[in-house]
């Protein structure tokens, strides 16, 4: 599961984004996934947040073929 969301992309509220593992191991993941450390640092703890608006995430989540297993907004 990760926690999608950031104030500047216009979303309002953070979305919990149940991805399956395999995703995250794509190379188009990479940048993000750097960009979640830059911002969160490597320390977080729980979920993984990913600092990128919901709407954008979902959308390059499809775009690369993969589909939710689920979504709830925070």
């Amino acid at each position: 599961m990760v926690l999608v969301g950031d104030e500047g992309e216009g979303d309002s509220e953070e979305r919990r984004i149940m991805v399956r593992a395999e995703m995250l191991k794509e190379p188009c993941m990479a940048a993000v996934l750097e960009m979640a450390a830059k911002h969160f640092g490597y320390g977080q703890r729980g979920v993984l947040r990913i600092p990128c608006g919901a709407d954008r995430f979902q959308q390059m989540v499809k775009f690369h073929g993969f589909n939710f297993i689920s979504e709830t907004c925070v």
